[in-house]
């Protein structure tokens, strides 16, 4: 798991952003065609891309389906070199950038000889642990900060099917951290049933993970998952 000092660079990011636009107007740069801008809030269509096809990478993971994970990894390799400069240009930091390479590698190396299930979920997941920086870029109407939930539920569900209820407890502390910086947010969206529903399952996991109970812990995590598409959609 990356280190949480992200979420502080996040937030100078989401600063420097506001200030640019004041000062110029507007962001602009090219998506692989010398006529595509980009408007303020909107994530460019070909990064996107990648976060939605590490999804399927990591769903086809976890259903044994390697044929499709090799050609989500090829995909998102292509993808990921056809983008990055753009990034740089666009503003990422460096770390982001950086942990995007290490992520898109790992992906296409374990992809390419795949012994494990979890372990190729994992580097699937690793895409969006590094997504979240540069969403941020682009100051997106959806927080960024909700690829990092989708990282952590996930992490929490490999666990599980791992049985490391060690790595589960700390996954499930990050998760905590990382939900405080948008509880308020979701709240004032109108979330107060989504936000009631995911804290009782952080609860749910906490007790799952005490008790050594792989299956339930597995189950709800997977809950996790479909109520972080809940919080997605508030802000939508």
């Amino acid at each position: 798991m990356k280190n949480h000092k992200k979420m502080l660079s996040v937030a100078a990011m989401l600063i420097g952003v506001v200030l640019l636009l004041v000062s110029c107007g507007g962001t602009s740069g090219d998506e692989g065609t010398s006529s595509s801008k980009t408007k303020y809030g909107t994530v460019p269509s070909r990064l996107e891309a990648i976060e939605n096809l590490s999804s399927d990478a990591f769903n086809a993971s976890l259903a044994g389906d390697f044929g499709k994970v090799s050609s989500s990894a090829y995909e998102i390799n292509k993808g990921w070199k056809a983008f990055r400069n753009r990034a740089v240009k666009d503003g990422a930091y460096e770390d982001d950038v950086l942990d995007m390479d290490h992520a898109v590698k790992g992906l296409y190396q374990e992809a390419g000889h795949p012994t494990n299930r979890t372990l190729l979920a994992r580097s699937a997941n690793q895409i969006s642990d590094a997504m979240d920086g540069l969403y941020a870029v682009y100051h997106p109407e959806v927080p960024p900060v909700i690829l990092e939930l989708v990282y952590l539920v996930r992490e929490l569900e490999l666990n599980g099917l791992d049985k490391d209820y060690t790595a589960a407890q700390a996954d499930l502390s990050a998760l905590r951290v990382v939900w405080s910086t948008l509880r308020n947010s979701a709240l004032d969206q109108g979330g107060s049933d989504v936000v009631r529903e995911f804290e009782h399952s952080m609860n749910l996991q906490q007790q799952y993970i005490d008790d050594r109970a792989q299956i339930q812990l597995v189950d709800e995590s997977t809950v996790g998952v479909d109520l972080v598409d809940q919080l997605t959609n508030l802000f939508e």
